[in-house]
């Protein structure tokens, strides 16, 4: 028997038969042009979008797993307590009823967009070159669609306000974490998330760890 939940950012399935529990995000595509670059093809639009994805499911999917707790014996996922269950992420390209709506800038090489999301409106702003890695300091580097994401799994940013931050965060001083300017996962990014997924299964908790 498989489980889920849909929420309004994402929705979460899990799978006991494959020990794995899946983090999906459903995007709706907009697809706009800086003057003076060439108008998307079909085949740009899936290759970015492939390439985004990818990235989500190996960068931010297959990095924890989550241990499942059950206190009671007679609960009937009593059986899987203390097993492993693989975390993965994944953004699926939607036409109609989608949780977030993302607009795609096709931007000059030498030009960047400023990239941000708007949880009020349900949008995404990105820029074509997100799926590059990008250094704001000597040797931190961040690859800007794994940060965005982030923000879709309720994390805040982390960087200090000379990089564009509203405020200083508790973590500001944590450059390499990947809500600051980094692109090294943390527990605390799975906080919120974890209240999501253990509200699935009653009285059934699951605990992230660090791939080994």
């Amino acid at each position: 028997m498989n489980y889920s939940k849909k929420t309004d950012f994402f929705d979460i399935y899990i799978e006991p038969a494959r020990k794995t529990i899946v983090v999906r995000s459903k995007w709706k595509y907009i697809w706009k042009n800086e003057p003076g670059t060439s108008l998307w093809t079909y085949a740009e639009k899936k290759e970015w979008h492939r390439k985004a994805d990818t990235i989500i499911w190996q960068q931010w999917g297959n990095q924890f797993d989550m241990i499942v707790s059950v206190k009671e014996k007679s609960h009937p996922f009593y059986s899987y307590n203390g097993t492993t269950f693989n975390l993965e992420f994944d953004i699926e390209w939607v036409t109609s009823n989608p949780h977030w709506t993302a607009s795609i800038i096709k931007t000059k090489s030498l030009n960047r967009f400023d990239s941000y999301i708007n949880f009020d409106k349900k949008t995404l702003n990105l820029d074509y070159h997100d799926l590059n890695y990008n250094s704001f300091e000597t040797n931190v580097f961040q690859n800007t669609i794994k940060h965005e994401f982030g923000h879709i799994i309720f994390n805040d940013d982390e960087y200090h306000p000379k990089y564009g931050g509203r405020e200083i965060s508790t973590y500001v001083h944590d450059v390499h974490g990947l809500m600051n300017i980094g692109n090294e996962l943390r527990y605390r990014y799975l906080h919120n998330l974890e209240k999501y997924i253990d509200s699935i299964i009653y009285k059934v908790k699951f605990i992230p760890i660090f791939k080994t």
